[in-house]
């Protein structure tokens, strides 16, 4: 991508002005160290230099997902619990010693629960779709995490539902299209989830990866299938 071959249907006049736009790809004014006409295979004039700029500014880098993770955290998208809750936060002492819950406070955190360097290879959560219930070592997860890593408890689960408050936090915010959290889930197939909004799929998620009384939790086909 350093050398351009501009080819032009009509042939040129002299005094004609031609004028290229572009965009950089790095953080650094454009340059243009020569140029030079052709007519056909050869060349008409000397190789020249220094054409003129109309505009040649630097700009701010475009936003990515993650500067709308850092700007949906600082701009109060969860304000409401202080963060992002997976799970369902519990206040009773003796209920936390029983159920499970993620408490991401920093978008930092979210970043660091979704993928760890193991080896030299990342490692995501892609493994089965689960409720809160064992991690990797058999132990069963309870209490609140501050983060959650796939060699915690690889579960896809966890973080599709990440993804899914974060594009409802987004949304509320206007940084994506608003009314994200309302549309309303109408799949051609028999879902237990049909005629639900996405708001309300995302807080049925909530208790269905924490758990229900006596520590019990649903079928893989019903994780599979939230």
């Amino acid at each position: 991508m350093t050398k351009w071959n501009l080819t032009f249907l009509n042939t040129l006049d002299s005094g004609d002005v031609v004028t290229v736009h572009g965009y950089g790809s790095k953080g650094s004014l454009q340059k243009v160290s020569s140029y030079s006409w052709m007519t056909g295979s050869s060349f008409v004039g000397k190789k020249l230099k220094n054409p003129t700029f109309s505009m040649n500014v630097l700009r701010l880098p475009m936003p990515n997902r993650i500067n709308v993770l850092e700007e949906t955290f600082l701009q109060g998208g969860f304000n409401s619990t202080n963060g992002m809750v997976i799970g369902v936060a519990q206040v009773n002492k003796d209920s936390a010693k029983k159920y499970g819950w993620v408490y991401l406070k920093k978008s930092t955190d979210v970043l660091k629960s979704l993928q760890v360097l193991k080896g030299g290879v990342f490692d995501l959560h892609d493994g089965l779709a689960e409720g809160f219930n064992k991690d990797v070592k058999g132990k069963n997860i309870v209490g609140k995490h501050t983060s959650f890593l796939p060699t915690k408890q690889d579960n896809v689960l966890f973080a599709n539902l990440v993804a899914l408050k974060f594009s409802i936090a987004a949304s509320a915010l206007s940084k994506t299209p608003i009314g994200f959290g309302d549309l309303i889930l109408a799949d051609t197939a028999v879902n237990s989830l049909n005629g639900m909004t996405l708001r309300e799929i995302a807080a049925k998620a909530d208790t269905m990866i924490t758990g229900y009384a006596g520590r019990t939790f649903e079928t893989v086909e019903a994780y599979v299938n939230l």
